[in-house]
């Protein structure tokens, strides 16, 4: 009786994960599975990395500044020229520059950053569009001397951001990447035509790596294929405020000819993104973690880079293997205990094996 019970669960079990898989590969159950995923990733906890830390223009900041928008750009080339003094690899901005100021704040902010380069090669990727204009932050002026990114970042269709195209379509059709992308080249040693040709042709990157020493090294393996059509899953690492946020004022401060800093800084030598967490920037986006700044989901995005840790959806040969594993347990469980146990144990157990293997 047990044999014959156990064979018809199996039948059954199987019939199931075939409708199931099926399902799950023609994207009937997306809804299900985003909202499974969200879960697992807020069930991992808040984790502090060290790789990569945010200059943020901060509540406070944004007052003593007036609370003027757009944010003054001498104030930001002060930053600039701290996180150049602090020892930073690279430094990503989060914030656009199409409305030009006043002629003398742009050319300190163009200064900045031209002035914080390798080689005639700017370490700071700005965000774009430029401008058309003849200001000293447009496209003619900056020419290939600074690396730029796209700034979009697309959301589902209930609002919440959850995955990321790494290359868009740029200015004249040109092919650009996202902010961490950008900046992770740049780290790399490439410029904006070497970037623009290997996000066109999909040639693999050597991007930064992260080893075991927690040490950020310039680039290492396994190499990163970018391309357009492409999509990443973002591997959230915690809610926000997970990464070390400096406020812009320390830095700024930094960057004053009488400004001092500490050889062993968090700056040093790490991948450093600036961007406005005060409430009136309105860059706030819905993720699986709750409401987070802009510039934490590129740092969250660049991490990810950094280690390596892509989600990579299975095929459905192998979501079909999973739950024919998963199907075979539980019908073994349901005739070797009592019902009401057993069920229980097979409910408790595909959430807690199945749905993480899945």
């Amino acid at each position: 009786m047990r044999r014959k019970r156990l064979l018809q669960l199996w039948a059954v079990g199987l019939a199931a994960a075939v409708l199931v898989s099926g399902a799950s590969a023609l994207g009937r159950l997306e809804s299900w599975q985003v909202r499974a995923f969200d879960l697992l990733q807020q069930l991992q906890g808040r984790q502090m990395p060290r790789d990569v830390v945010l200059v943020v223009v901060d509540d406070a900041a944004f007052e003593g500044l007036g609370r003027r928008q757009p944010i003054p750009r001498q104030y930001l080339a002060r930053v600039v020229r701290g996180l150049a003094k602090s020892g930073a690899a690279v430094v990503g901005i989060d914030i656009m520059f199409t409305t030009p100021t006043t002629a003398a704040d742009d050319a300190a902010l163009a200064k900045a950053i031209v002035d914080f380069a390798d080689n005639g090669l700017s370490r700071v990727v700005l965000l774009g569009p430029l401008s058309d204009g003849a200001g000293p932050l447009s496209a003619a002026a900056l020419g290939r001397s600074v690396v730029v990114a796209s700034p979009a970042v697309p959301s589902d269709d209930d609002g919440y951001i959850r995955r990321i195209d790494p290359v868009v379509t740029g200015t004249g059709g040109r092919p650009a990447g996202t902010l961490a992308l950008a900046v992770a080249a740049r780290m790399a040693g490439l410029d904006a035509l070497a970037l623009e040709e290997a996000l066109g042709s999909g040639r693999p990157l050597l991007l930064p790596r992260l080893d075991e020493g927690a040490r950020l090294a310039p680039s290492g393996a396994p190499p990163v294929v970018a391309r357009a059509g492409l999509e990443w899953p973002i591997n959230y690492l915690g809610p926000g405020g997970s990464f070390t946020q400096i406020s812009s004022d320390s830095v700024a401060a930094i960057g004053d000819p009488q400004g001092e800093v500490a050889a062993d800084n968090p700056l040093r030598g790490s991948l450093v993104l600036v961007g406005g967490t005060f409430a009136d920037s309105r860059d706030f986006y819905y993720t699986p973690h709750g409401l987070m700044a802009g510039v934490e989901v590129h740092a969250n995005v660049a991490h990810m880079l950094t280690t390596r840790r892509f989600i990579r959806p299975s095929n459905w040969l192998v979501g079909l293997a999973i739950n024919a594993v998963v199907m075979l347990v539980a019908g073994v469980v349901l005739v070797a205990l009592r019902p009401l146990t057993g069920a229980l144990v097979c409910v408790v157990g595909a959430f807690v094996l199945g749905v993480p293997a899945a």
